[in-house]
């Protein structure tokens, strides 16, 4: 599969290798990273390995290695969980690893792609997150791309010793398309 480029053209998104699991490990067992995810570390190498060999034959998940183009080096990940292909929906996840990366726009470019592969590749109606409720990251860029705030699951998910809140944001293909400024095709769903 070929990656596709971002409009800004600053970051290419390339399908998860082998070769992206060091990278990845060192992202999900950093503190600060740790922070805004649902789960707890550390991940070991050899777990991740076992798990990047399930993953990429899971026809309903897609997982892929955020890069940037200039310098070309590895600034994240993100990919699409749980696709759902009778109720055209999945969940979406973008994590930007490279903590000198944060707040210059890779994780919106990364959002925006996701839609993209997801509503034109793969035909999908619906995409949904979570993200904790102390996230304020995650939801800017979630208002900034006009995805819906759905509800707040309170004391939801265990994080860091705790339940914590996650607030759902939701997008739907026509809201996309509108948003892209293609009304007509939008009118049509």
């Amino acid at each position: 599969m070929r990656g596709i480029v971002s409009r800004e053209a600053r970051i290419l998104v390339l399908p998860i290798e082998r070769d992206d699991l060091e990278a990845r490990v060192r992202w999900l067992n950093d503190p600060e990273v740790q922070e805004t995810l649902s789960f707890d570390a550390p991940v070991s190498l050899s777990r991740t390995v076992r798990w990047f060999e399930r993953a990429i034959l899971d026809p309903n998940r897609r997982d892929f290695t955020i890069w940037q183009r200039e310098p070309r080096r590895r600034i994240g990940m993100a990919g699409l969980l749980g696709i759902d292909y009778r109720s055209r929906k999945a969940e979406v996840y973008v994590t930007i690893g490279e903590k000198e990366c944060w707040g210059q726009g890779f994780a919106t470019e990364a959002y925006e792609w996701i839609e993209t592969y997801a509503f034109e590749e793969l035909g999908l109606e619906r995409l949904f997150l979570y993200t904790l409720a102390e996230n304020s990251g995650t939801q800017r860029i979630m208002e900034k791309l006009q995805w819906k705030r759905e509800g707040c699951l309170r004391r939801d998910a265990w994080s860091h010793g705790e339940t914590k809140d996650r607030i759902v944001y939701g997008l739907l293909r026509s809201e996309w398309l509108r948003r892209n400024g293609w009304e007509a095709l939008a009118q049509r769903r």
